[in-house]
């Protein structure tokens, strides 16, 4: 079922409702950041934001095996649509709870999917329970928007480690200087499946812990950027995701006695960030390591290292190095692999990324072949393409507008 239309007949609902609400006294307009309507007294409030992400990609590879099979440079080079969003939130029940439904235009057919859904209520001041589909919170590059980030898209790295999307509960705590949030959930990357599916771990927690030091508060740290002018702070933060899998099994559907064997796995994840910002640069550092216990016990270790600098008030140069280190044991697909990016970030509109132009060029410094056990080596989101070379080149060009 193509579901495209769905975010065309929501926005012509929101035009409608704000019609009807001008007429019944409710606030309506744009707050500087999103569409929102409002009940007089704020109990309830719907919101509606987006995003268009516009990107070309460059790539060249020096290949011999792979198609093409021939001993000349490689081309691949192309525009998409990474990103176009469409996201509501808002409070109701007279402001007992709050929600959030965002769902992504895809870039191969155009279906409209959920990528967020939840509700969440307050249990104190500082406490909140949030139940429905929301990242793992686990690495602090994966939990930054898309939106934010220093360079086109996230790392290699993070791409190799992150435990995605999944549906669960969530309980989140937010203090003076310090906060958390300890999940229970499908496992990692089991987004949109149902109880009995084998992509879901039969149990799996995560939590992460955040310490802020310094004048730069909690909002400063949405994003990798620090503006000129902004407060001097550090953010360190410590993640684990644990989950195990093998007694649930993939039934038929409808389910029937028929079954898909599930192998028995342990997994567990973790990772230690920092990140110092202060008037105009940034400087952001993850170790991270994965152990499985499966078939054989694997270990796996990443790495990321990253800064920017404002070189004027509206443009901003940035450097990246990371690297994926797989465990020995994988044989033939066990090779490090590490990846340099360097580029610009345009903002015409200071310290907003409501329109953002951004440039870089990633070199692959390996043979991605040789490290796709653990590497994904054929991923628009990083533009790494597979291959039996090193020293691969890709260039990115995107125009993101947010509203």
């Amino acid at each position: 079922m193509n579901h495209a239309p769905i975010g065309a007949i929501a926005l012509v609902a929101l035009v409608v409702l704000a019609n009807q609400a001008a007429a019944q006294g409710l606030a309506s307009g744009h707050d500087g950041e999103r569409f929102s309507l409002n009940a007089p007294d704020s109990s309830y409030k719907l919101s509606v934001g987006g995003r268009i992400q516009f990107r070309y990609t460059f790539n060249s590879r020096d290949e011999d095996t792979a198609p093409p099979a021939s001993d000349h440079d490689d081309i691949t080079t192309g525009f998409d649509l990474p990103r176009v969003r469409l996201d509501f939130r808002g409070t109701t029940a007279a402001g007992l709870a709050s929600f959030r439904i965002t769902g992504n235009f895809s870039r191969s057919d155009g279906d409209f999917d959920v990528t967020y859904a939840y509700g969440e209520s307050k249990l104190a001041d500082e406490i909140v329970i949030r139940w429905g589909r929301d990242k793992a919170p686990l690495l602090r590059e994966e939990l930054t928007s898309s939106a934010s980030q220093l360079a086109v898209d996230r790392s290699v790295t993070n791409r190799a480690f992150s435990a995605g999307t999944t549906e669960g509960v969530f309980l989140r705590g937010t203090h003076a200087r310090f906060r958390w949030i300890a999940s229970a959930n499908d496992g990692a990357g089991a987004a949109s499946t149902p109880f009995f599916s084998s992509r879901e771990a039969d149990l799996a927690f995560s939590g992460r812990a955040e310490l802020r030091l310094g004048a730069a508060g909690w909002k400063q740290y949405n994003d990798f950027s620090s503006w000129r002018g902004n407060d001097t702070g550090v953010l360190l933060g410590a993640a684990a995701h644990w989950e195990s899998r093998g007694d649930t099994a993939a039934f038929s559907a409808p389910p029937t006695s028929t079954q898909v064997a599930v192998s028995d796995m342990d997994r567990f994840i973790w990772t230690l960030d920092a990140s110092f910002e202060t008037n105009g640069w940034n400087l952001f550092g993850a170790f991270m390591g994965r152990h499985t216990d499966a078939a054989a016990d694997l270990t796996d270790f990443g790495a990321i290292v990253q800064g920017g600098v404002f070189v004027t008030d509206h443009v901003e140069l940035f450097g990246r190095w990371d690297a994926v280190f797989p465990d020995d044991d994988r044989g033939a697909t066990s090779n490090d692999f590490h990846t340099v990016t360097g580029g610009f970030n345009y903002f015409p509109i200071l310290e907003s990324h409501a329109i953002k132009l951004t440039g870089d060029v990633q070199v692959f410094l390996d043979d991605p072949d040789g490290s796709s056990s653990v590497v994904r080596t054929l991923d628009a989101g990083t533009a790494l393409l597979p291959g039996d070379h090193d020293n691969k080149l890709a260039v990115r060009l995107q125009v993101q507008v947010l509203f």
